[in-house]
């Protein structure tokens, strides 16, 4: 067990500098989501513990153990009040395969709470595989706490623009892009499988991206009302595509 108390120790300076630029890095402070992730497979690399909390905290059996103080805790935490503990686990990339079901696909999103529901409500939905273009990275820690843990047991795929674009006209996927002024998802029938497309609330879908979709659908508003939140659209539109597969 290391005792490291000094934010100058080499340890913690490259920890600094690996949380900065290794985007497989996944840090956790909240104990739940650590058990969470735990539970579907993953194993910390190792765990840092404030001493002066650590007789309070469930600690991972089995796991290396990094005993260090509330200021070094602060600085791998996301919260301003942090728990005492941040497990450090390696989030490998999944390679993307063909969607042999309903799936999502996420273009531009950089609101990680938006992709934290969109992943649930995905997996809620059996939308089993889930593209993200030019997200915020899968490892944000908020993705994880607000997704309830679903990002563990989606086929997620990280992906540039060019490459998503090169594998759906490879794979002739069939997509459907989220548009105020597209056809009513309630009175339309799609061809399935079909990958939903919501696009950034602020930028909506690419053009590369909305050149290769073959349907724009929409939802629609009463009393005015232009648009609703990514999160809670893409939700609606999924569980809707289950729905009518269902009839």
């Amino acid at each position: 067990m290391k005792e490291i108390f000094s934010k100058q120790n080499s340890f913690i300076k490259d920890l600094k500098k690996q949380k900065l630029k290794n985007s497989s890095l996944l840090f956790l402070d909240n104990p739940k989501s650590i058990n969470d992730v735990i539970s579907y497979g993953l194993s910390p690399r190792f765990v840092l513990v404030d001493k002066e909390k650590q007789a309070k905290l469930e600690v991972p059996q089995g796991v290396e153990m990094v005993l260090t103080n509330e200021e070094i805790i602060k600085m791998f935490s996301g919260t301003i009040t942090p728990q005492g503990i941040v497990a450090v686990f390696e989030f490998l990339p999944n390679k993307p395969k063909v969607p042999q079901g309903n799936y999502l696909v996420l273009d531009g999103l950089q609101d990680a709470g938006n992709i934290g529901t969109l992943l649930r409500s995905a997996l809620g939905a059996n939308f089993q595989d889930v593209f993200l273009i030019d997200c915020v990275h899968i490892t944000n820690p908020k993705i994880v706490r607000s997704s309830m843990s679903a990002v563990l047991r989606l086929g997620v795929y990280e992906m540039s623009s060019a490459d998503f674009c090169t594998f759906a006209k490879e794979h002739n996927l069939n997509l459907a892009k989220c548009d105020m002024d597209g056809i009513n998802i309630f009175e339309t029938a799609l061809k399935m499988p079909v990958g939903v497309v919501v696009g950034s609330e602020g930028s909506g879908v690419s053009k590369e991206v909305a050149s290769l979709c073959k349907t724009n659908i929409s939802i629609p508003m009463a009393n005015g009302l232009e648009s609703l939140n990514a999160g809670v659209a893409g939700s609606i539109i999924m569980f809707e595509i289950t729905n009518k597969k269902g009839k």
